[in-house]
């Protein structure tokens, strides 16, 4: 079974062969984050604490607000979205839960079964116990499907990388070099779900902090 990915994860995105149900649910859910935080820069910008933390002070804001475009609306080409194990890395890899394909194929990502009993709904940020900096931050779907489209050449075009880990990771990087956290892919992860949860989940208060 194949999809478009972007049909998945970002539902005004009209060309692709339509998802399967259970991913077009998730698709309806989650595309809320991606309004969220085009908006919050849009609204914003540089006077974020949110920009300001995950980017760098005085970071110019066009440049991950760029790459959420891209996620968005860019044209996908070839890019495809695949539950059915090409790979054999869903049944073989112990606690896989999705990949790009890499060398095998550039434009395609696989998400394994298990994905669909860890991954979480938008509904439950803030709530099961789940904060920002200490929790997965493949909790969600949104989130997970964000990463492995940034693995993905027709999106990333080579420029998106893994610069930065963790929540730590990712904070830091803003403050001692914010020219790679407008291209980390984390970074960009834990900006839109961190944006989601305090203008959204949790308005005005999120939940960043344990």
């Amino acid at each position: 079974m194949r999809y478009h990915l972007l049909s998945i994860i970002s539902p005004s995105t009209r060309r692709a062969t339509p998802p399967a149900p259970a991913a077009g649910a998730r698709a309806r859910r989650d595309g809320d984050a991606g309004v969220a935080r085009a908006r919050h820069i849009l609204r914003w910008g540089g006077a974020s604490p949110f920009v300001q933390k995950y980017f760098g002070n005085g970071s110019a804001t066009a440049t991950p607000l760029g790459w959420y475009t891209r996620v968005a609306e860019a044209d996908r080409g070839d890019m495809t979205f695949r539950c059915d194990d090409p790979d054999r890395n869903c049944a073989t890899q112990e606690g896989w839960a999705g990949h790009w394909r890499g060398t095998n194929a550039t434009q395609e990502t696989v998400i394994c079964p298990l994905s669909f009993q860890k991954r979480r709904y938008l509904e439950s940020v803030c709530g099961l116990g789940y904060n920002v900096a200490k929790s997965p931050l493949n909790t969600f779907w949104a989130t997970d499907l964000l990463h492995r489209v940034l693995h993905v050449p027709q999106i990333s075009e080579g420029v998106v990388e893994h610069f930065a880990e963790d929540y730590e990771g990712v904070v830091g990087l803003a403050r001692t070099d914010p020219s790679k956290s407008a291209i980390d892919s984390d970074t960009l992860q834990y900006f839109a779900i961190d944006v989601y949860a305090f203008d959204i989940a949790a308005p005005g208060m999120g939940c960043s902090e344990a």
